[in-house]
């Protein structure tokens, strides 16, 4: 193996691993932001019923139709101030006896 070709490969191993460091620093300092939230206001909530889909797909050279069920849905939609007193959105899916309890305008503070 020539010098150059030593070269090449020990600077795709540092750009790999230079990119892989940034992508990490970016995840960690957002999710960081979001546990440094702890208070969150209500601002909507959103139910969706069950439903079902349908989709075809080949077994062998027959195609054969799939049916998936999506159960209920329950989730509430809140915002917080970060620790930088940036607004941050989160939605939180919870049972339908959390989503009864819970009003728009309520706060929830983190346990």
């Amino acid at each position: 193996m020539s010098r150059k070709e030593v070269l090449k490969i020990i600077l795709t191993f540092f750009l790999i691993g230079f990119i892989s460091s940034g992508i990490f620093n970016v995840v960690h300092s957002k999710l960081k932001l979001r546990n440094s939230v702890t208070e969150y206001s209500v601002i909507d909530k959103n139910y969706r019923s069950s439903y079902s889909t349908t989709f075809m797909t080949y077994i062998g050279k027959s195609l054969v139709p799939i049916n998936q069920y999506h159960p209920e849905e329950w989730s509430i939609n809140c915002q917080g101030l970060d620790s930088r007193n940036n607004v941050q959105d989160f939605k939180f899916y919870v049972s339908e006896e959390k989503y009864n309890d819970t009003n728009i305008g309520d706060v929830i503070y983190k346990q």
